[in-house]
């Protein structure tokens, strides 16, 4: 009996074996309503955060295109942001990707349980089609029996649950499949949309690299034209300019007296309407190098002596107060006094007497320290010079040297020469240059003021040649030419501060005016083309330069080329670099902050303020500016 039984007891142990492989072995998923709605909410936070990200793309991109930022920078940004679509459209593409693999592993794994569940059902299809009453009467046997009770336990005991599992999980992965394939349309959607959102941006780009190509051509082209206007305006302000060739020796000289209340911060304050804005330069046509006249008249007030002077603007000269110095120097040309020199023989310090480059009331110590420079500079001139008259090495008495009249100077500045004889400097740089005013910074010795320090904070009263020391008048003022006085009887009746009192300052339209200017150079939310050549004053009729004509933009027509131009500026702030120089003014105005270099501000503003107004040269590329705001 028990071997009878035994092939009906091993397919009963098989059956087992198979429940209970399906039962513990097959994945499980989510089974419950709630997981399944935690699903949907997963992939709506997901959809979320994509619509998010393209949201910020797209914003970014506007930002781009309203901003005020440069052509440079534009493509810079658009670059980026063609990066940024990529990397998403990848990453999409990727995360759809992985989601098919999960739903494929998943229906693999469906299936097999499928099968399993199927091969199960088969064999309670075929065990079940007898009922028990009918095993009983078919006279089968209690293996026979015992099967068909077994089979029927089994069913109800997993199979119907199973089962359920099983359709409940290939629904969900259905749905899943169909939320895959309405991301793939939706990314594919996104991906057309972004595809050319990509190509109009590199349409961009490749517009934005030839406008910027453009823009600096014309800016070269413009830059050229700001340069040839300021060598003539440089030429008709010949009458003023004290530079003097062979090193730009820069003297005192003959300062404005008339307007020289209007052209000071005082002035301003006292003269301009509320709101008007004024450009004031720190020291003016100087080569800031070696020594500052009225920087050393500000130490010798301060009580500095004449070698401390020396030792302050010639730090790596040495003075030698017994140098053999030549019996005789020649002298051959024309001064500006039109007084000739024909190769005329002078001892050095007869020479020096005769030369007029600082007041003879001035402080002893800056006599001294001035003649010493000079005599310095006048030996060094001989030694480095090969033209000659009557064969000898001559120096010339004009500005192109130093300025020698046939007269003596004054006692005072006599005794000087006499007192300084064989002072002499010598070693360093070999650099005896000295000019007026530097500015309170010079390139051969830094900060001209007390503490060494400048370019933030109150330092100019610091100076030794401000107001507290050396009270020079061309320190910090506002300036122009002195073509007819510098005064500009304009018929424009929107020049409002150019007037027969040579009142140099600017409306707050007149600023904003200028600051157009840069922005159109700059390419800068232009409208349409521009006619360079009209980026001229707009008194250029009333108040001609050297000739120069033209039809220029007035300030209605300038703030017309710009899709969003200045209408009002509001306040204004210079930053100062550590080589005293103005590296950036920053200006508030209706359309937000603009940044504008000195640099870049100097060139627009001599090329389109308004009557003789301009910035005048402060050294090779120099530009050391202030503006200030009433």
């Amino acid at each position: 009996m028990e071997f009878r039984n035994a092939p009906k007891i091993i397919l009963f142990s098989l059956l087992f074996v198979v429940y209970a492989l399906v039962f513990f072995t097959l994945p499980a998923f989510s089974q419950d309503v709630g997981d399944l709605e935690s699903e949907v909410e997963k992939k709506n936070q997901e959809i979320k955060e994509k619509e998010s990200t393209l949201d910020k793309i797209k914003r970014e991109i506007e930002e781009i295109n309203k901003s005020s930022v440069s052509i440079d920078e534009k493509i810079e940004l658009m670059s980026a942001q063609v990066d940024k679509i990529d990397t998403y459209i990848k990453s999409a593409s990727n995360e759809i990707k992985q989601k098919e693999k999960v739903i494929n592993q998943k229906q693999s794994e469906l299936e097999k349980e499928q099968k399993a569940l199927d091969d199960i059902a088969s064999n309670l299809y075929k065990s079940s089609r007898f009922g028990f009453i009918e095993y009983l009467f078919a006279n089968r046997s209690a293996d026979d029996l015992l099967r068909g009770l077994f089979l029927r336990k089994l069913s109800g005991f997993g199979y119907v649950g199973k089962l359920k599992l099983l359709s409940q999980n290939f629904a969900q992965l259905k749905q899943e499949k169909l939320e895959v394939e309405r991301e793939k349309g939706s990314l594919e959607e996104e991906k057309e949309g972004l595809e050319k959102s990509k190509e109009s941006l590199i349409s961009q780009k490749v517009a934005l690299a030839s406008q910027a190509a453009s823009k600096k051509s014309l800016s070269s082209r413009l830059g050229s034209d700001i340069s040839s206007l300021k060598g003539e305006i440089s030429k008709l302000q010949e009458a003023i300019l004290l530079a003097k060739a062979s090193g730009g020796i820069i003297g005192v000289g003959d300062v404005p007296g008339s307007v020289e209340n209007l052209s000071s911060k005082t002035g301003f304050v006292s003269n301009a309407k509320s709101g008007s804005f004024a450009v004031f330069s720190l020291g003016a046509y100087t080569h800031r190098n070696g020594m500052s006249q009225y920087g050393a008249y500000g130490r010798a007030k301060a009580g500095q002596s004449a070698e401390q002077i020396l030792k302050a603007y010639y730090g790596t000269e040495t003075l030698n107060k017994s140098y053999a110095v030549p019996s005789l120097i020649y002298v051959n040309g024309t001064n500006e006094y039109g007084q000739a020199f024909n190769c005329q023989a002078f001892t050095v310090d007869e020479y020096l007497k005769r030369l007029y480059e600082v007041p003879s009331s001035w402080p002893t110590a800056v006599l001294r320290a001035q003649v010493v420079s000079a005599r310095s500079y006048a030996l060094r001139y001989i030694q480095t010079h090969s033209a000659k008259c009557n064969g000898h090495v001559y120096i010339c008495p004009s500005q192109s040297c130093q300025v020698v009249k046939k007269e003596k100077n004054a006692s005072a500045w006599q005794q000087a020469v006499d007192y300084t004889s064989k002072w002499v400097l010598s070693g360093g740089t070999g650099n005896f240059q000295f000019s007026s005013t530097s500015g309170g910074y010079l390139n051969t010795s830094g900060w001209d003021t007390t503490n060494k320090q400048g370019g933030s904070g109150s330092w100019t009263e610091n100076a030794y040649e401000g107001s507290k020391y050396g009270n020079s008048p061309w320190f910090y003022k506002t300036w122009y030419n002195l073509l007819n006085g510098g005064v500009c009887n304009s018929s424009k009746k929107d020049v409002t501060n150019i007037d027969n009192k040579g009142r140099n300052y600017l409306s707050n339209k007149e600023m904003a005016d200028i600051i157009n200017v840069w922005l159109v150079n700059e390419g800068s939310g232009l409208k349409g083309s521009v006619d360079y050549s009209r980026i001229l004053p707009v008194t250029i009729s009333d108040c001609p330069i050297s000739g120069i004509a033209g039809n220029p933009y007035n300030k209605d027509q300038m703030a017309g080329l710009l899709n969003n131009p200045v209408k009002e500026v509001y306040s204004v702030v210079s930053s100062f670099s550590s080589q005293g120089q103005t590296s950036s003014i920053l200006f508030s105005t209706n359309r937000g902050t603009i940044t504008i270099p000195g640099a870049s501000f100097e060139a627009v503003y001599n090329l389109r303020a308004p009557g003789y107004l301009q910035i005048p040269p402060q050294g090779n590329n120099v530009t050391f500016i202030n503006i200030e705001k009433k």
